[in-house]
């Protein structure tokens, strides 16, 4: 946390009284106006770039807009809820039970459904960037990469992704293919994201944080929902659905969605337009009360896509090497079942399996993957105040793969099997005061044996306005079979100009990367209008992957077979660095009046890498730390207009990245949408309106201004 926003902070519970209380509410507005700027004011931005954002998000500011109170009519769900009903929103994803968001010992935050229709988001990646915390960087038009509390990676590696309650992780590559896992986001009741470790409770590979997709239930999507749009980018898009229910109580839903998307324009002439994808998804849900106590929800998803891909392959005849434009086919599917039973108000069963498939055929390499995963929990009252929870799960992973000549895995066919058992302890120590939260997570894979994460959170709730929470943690993150069985082969050019040479990569590194995470939050509410959201952390991350010479000086051999002879440089992939990083997020939240919502966060985040003595990686450390955005700040404002009319607007700074040569920039997103009648809405979306195109992880990909028109009807 900066110094402004600590010495604003300390204002906050200094004057937390109710005297103070009194006087917020009369001038709150141009104090959270300072507020906001002093957050962005940490890099000289120009002013013009400050007022635009500015005059969308205060065009109905309270001493203009009592025609716009008057004649606002119809009112929406999240528009409608007070600060304190939203505090009191149940959340499942840090303890893997119901609590509320107020009273949660983590780093956590959630966007609803609300949050995710006026936004304009058309996948789930553009949804998390609302989170503080969270660095979503768009790679081209169908791939990201994203982090929570580090360095964004293509593929997601340090935080575990799930769709409700499935995890999406690969065991291939470890990491998420976001372009292939996608939901219908009307259907999406909340996403819950945690800022922070959550191994106690999920297991491995959720070392920087956890994002939990949570779609609504069968009952609460009843009657039917059609959705069209087009646009540059979003070129053309459709989401169907329809839900009922029998006689005997069962609800259902089933679903379908296309979407077309347009490829960006690149630098290079050779590479325009080749990211350009198209990808199908359809569904079902059913829920069902078997008894008072008994509940059945069973639900699948198919999808299949066809992705642009670019890029370089390497062989050992002539040419060597080829920039090839291709086209990745992706398909797949799962079938989840989750049985809950109720005992009481405090203890609870609940039995979930799932079978999920993914197929991949690239220009480098074909996978196909098959899991089936089981998993138990009980949740009951202990003696001396205390709840226990407990879980035993086993998951069975079988992959295939096959490559080329310079890329491949070995051996190309692979089963994994990995066994858990967790354990929570949450006591009472103060009735509704003071909650000391002890457990740890047991498991055990083929790769690396036992693996124990535990966790120590400590819960103070001194008043209903405030929460202070405190944590110490251990995650790790297990090897994909990319991380010990991978070898990768790159043309480097030709030696005297007749004999060609490679580096070769050799992914050997079948340690689990560790992670001590301390974290510090604190929450507070003032009244119905306002509340703060602080978090700090700070963590240390061992046996980080390195990049090692795996022969002595001269570090290169001559290889004949395949023909003809080349040089070879191999390389090895250790673990001999070691990362601390620490940082933290604010966020607040206003509501000047009940057609009014204000939200803006502050995001701080700083790296430091260390080598072993013996490490031969030669790779830039400066480079490696600066390999991430350090600050980001957000700010969006949903207001009701007459009419029926809604204005929605998500302004953004993005620090630099030096190491990829990417300037910061500011973002502003807009959405203007009117209920033509109850059941029918026409809304039009303009993104990254502050410039022709920005650049977000390659300098060579640019992000362009886009627009969309979309049109929902729902019966």
């Amino acid at each position: 946390m900066d110094i402004p926003s600590f010495l604003i902070y300390r204002k906050f519970l200094h004057y937390s009284g109710e005297p103070f209380k009194n006087i917020f509410r009369n001038t709150i507005l141009p104090k959270f106006c300072q507020f906001i700027t002093l957050l962005l004011n940490y890099k000289k931005i120009n002013g013009q770039i400050i007022s635009l954002p500015l005059l969308i998000i205060f065009l109905a500011n309270p001493v203009c807009s009592y025609e716009i109170a008057k004649g606002s009519k119809i009112g929406h769900d999240l528009t409608e809820m007070s600060i304190e009903e939203l505090m009191n929103i149940e959340v499942t994803l840090v303890s893997k039970e119901p609590e509320r968001y107020f009273n949660t010992p983590a780093a956590i935050y959630v966007i609803t459904n609300e949050d995710i229709r006026r936004s304009g988001a058309t996948s789930i990646p553009e949804a998390l960037r609302m989170a503080p915390g969270v660095d979503v960087e768009r790679i081209d038009s169908n791939k990201w990469a994203i982090s929570v509390r580090g360095t964004a990676s293509r593929l997601t590696r340090t935080v575990l992704v799930l769709i409700d309650g499935r995890s999406i992780y690969t065991p291939i590559f470890g990491g998420v293919y976001w372009e292939d896992n996608d939901v219908m986001l009307s259907d999406v009741e909340r996403i819950e994201i945690v800022r922070g470790p959550g191994g106690t409770y999920w297991g491995a590979n959720a070392i920087s944080g956890i994002v939990n997709v949570i779609t609504k239930s069968a009952k609460d999507t009843q009657g039917g929902l059609v959705s069209l749009g087009a646009g540059t980018l979003e070129r053309i898009f459709g989401n169907v659905r329809y839900g009922g229910k029998n006689d005997r109580g069962l609800y259902y839903r089933v679903y379908a969605k296309y979407s077309d998307r347009d490829g960006l324009n690149h630098d290079n002439p050779d590479r325009d337009k080749y990211d350009e994808w198209q990808t199908g998804q359809m569904g079902f849900r059913v829920d069902k009360d078997l008894s008072e106590k008994d509940s059945l929800t069973v639900h699948g998803d198919f999808h299949s896509a066809r992705i642009g891909l670019y890029d370089s392959v390497s062989s050992y005849s002539a040419p060597y090497s080829q920039i090839l434009a291709d086209k990745e086919d992706s398909y797949g599917g799962n079938v989840v079942a989750r049985w809950q039973r109720k005992l009481s108000e405090k203890s609870d069963l609940a039995f979930q399996i799932y079978y999920d498939k993914v197929n991949h055929r690239d220009i480098l390499y074909d996978s196909d993957t098959d899991i089936v995963d089981f998993d138990f929990q009980h949740r009951l009252p202990w003696i001396w105040r205390q709840q226990i929870t407990w879980g035993v799960g086993y998951r069975f992973i079988n992959s295939k793969t096959s490559g080329l000549d310079t890329s491949f895995f070995r051996p190309e066919d692979e089963t994994f099997n990995l066994y858990s058992f967790f354990i929570q302890d949450d006591i009472e120590l103060v009735k509704n005061r003071l909650h000391f939260i002890l457990g740890s997570k047991i498991e055990h894979n083929d790769v690396t044996g036992f693996v124990i994460q535990p966790s120590a959170r400590l819960l103070w709730t001194p008043t209903r306005e405030q929460t202070f929470w405190a944590a110490a943690s251990r995650a790790v993150r297990t090897p994909s079979r990319f991380d010990y069985e991978y070898q990768n082969t790159t043309f480097g050019g030709l030696v005297g100009g007749v004999v060609p040479a490679y580096s070769r990569v050799i992914y050997l590194n079948d340690k689990p990367q560790d992670l001590i995470a301390y974290e510090l939050g604190h929450r507070i509410t003032f009244g119905s209008k306002f509340s703060l959201d602080t978090a700090v952390h700070y963590d240390i991350i061992f046996e980080t992957p390195s990049i090692e010479y795996a022969l002595p000086s001269p570090h290169y051999y001559i290889e004949t077979t395949p023909a003809p002879a080349h040089y070879v440089v191999p390389y090895n992939v250790d673990h001999k660095l070691m990362v601390k990083t620490f940082g933290g997020e604010i966020s607040a939240e206003y509501r000047p009046f009940t057609w009014w919502r204000l939200t803006a966060s502050q995001s701080i985040f700083y790296l430091h890498i260390f080598k072993d003595a013996d490490s031969t990686d030669m790779r830039s450390i400066d480079d490696l730390e600066k390999a991430t955005p350090r600050h980001q700040s957000i700010l969006r404002s949903y207001i009701d207009l007459p009419a029926n009319m809604n204005l929605s607007a998500m302004f953004r700074y993005v620090d630099n990245i030096p190491t990829l040569d990417i300037p910061s920039y500011c973002s502003l997103d807009v959405r203007l949408a009117w209920k033509v009648k109850p059941n029918i809405e026409l809304s039009v979306v303009g993104q990254n309106l502050l410039d022709n195109e920005h650049p977000e992880n390659s300098v060579e990909n640019e992000i362009p201004r886009s627009f969309y028109l979309k049109m929902q009807w729902q019966w």
